[in-house]
């Protein structure tokens, strides 16, 4: 069903939008300058914590979204995209609070890798961050499906998946993977394109395929990101059969298909 990747698609471009008028507005208020620089105003600071707090806010709320279609379309009823927006509205206290502890970590990451420069540091920061990638995406699925805050999401996902972490562990570095070979690919293929245009029909065709070609980029990441949303979904799903009927409780079938591959 194709409209399942719908709101992956969305968050993309959301974020996209919201990072563009980000820098339009730093420029206007002249904290651009300050970006990338070894003073920073409270100022920036504020507005960086907003943004990524925001960011984070769309991105789970549309992956909310595709948790509840997935849902729905493996128990064989309509995928409903009206349905799905309800159901994240319903649980926006949850969403918010998941967004603003990943900000949280966020901020300790990155003045873990400031403090770090490289190193130690740096490698302590990466392992926070996909811990807490790992964690947000077992957490969602619970949020979104049992209606729960996040304190006892977080507790029915350790009740869940407690007897799990070598298999999430190997799923994670399988997505992480075969998404980032697909990036690879797809920007290989998107800039090949660009060029070979500008070479045949000029500078103008060239602009135009550019534009094309970031398109093309927003699908490839919506993709990346919808096929990470739904292999949690499903090892969620799988956990929550087991609970109930033992551990002789078949996975979900896409699941199913890519652990027998």
């Amino acid at each position: 069903d194709k409209d399942l990747i719908i709101p992956s698609l969305l968050s993309v471009l959301a974020s996209a939008a919201i990072i563009g008028l980000a820098v339009v507005a730093l420029k206007a208020t002249g904290l651009w300058e300050q970006v990338g620089g070894n003073k920073q105003s409270w100022a920036l600071a504020a507005a960086g914590a907003g943004l990524t707090l925001l960011l984070y806010l769309v991105t789970y709320f549309f992956t909310g979204m595709t948790v509840h279609l997935v849902d729905v379309a493996l128990h064989g009823r309509d995928a409903r995209l009206g349905r799905a927006f309800a159901d994240c509205v319903k649980n926006f206290a949850g969403i918010v609070s998941l967004a603003v502890v990943a900000t949280v970590v966020a901020a300790f990451t990155s003045a873990v890798r400031r403090r770090g420069r490289g190193g130690l540091g740096e490698l302590a920061a990466d392992a926070i961050d996909k811990a807490w990638t790992v964690a947000s995406f077992l957490l969602l699925p619970v949020i979104i499906l049992e209606d729960v805050p996040l304190r006892r999401a977080a507790e029915r996902a350790r009740e869940l998946h407690s007897r799990q972490f070598l298999p999430i562990a190997m799923g994670e570095i399988a997505v992480t993977v075969v998404t980032r070979i697909v990036m690879i690919a797809a920007a290989l293929a998107a800039m090949l394109a660009v060029l070979l245009i500008i070479r045949a029909a000029g500078l103008e065709a060239g602009v135009l395929a550019l534009v094309a070609a970031g398109l093309f980029l927003a699908v490839v990441m919506a993709f990346a990101q919808y096929v990470r949303t739904a292999y949690y979904t499903c090892l969620y799903l799988w956990a929550a059969a087991r609970e109930r009927a033992g551990e002789a409780a078949p996975a979900p079938a896409p699941l199913a298909a890519a652990l027998s591959a």
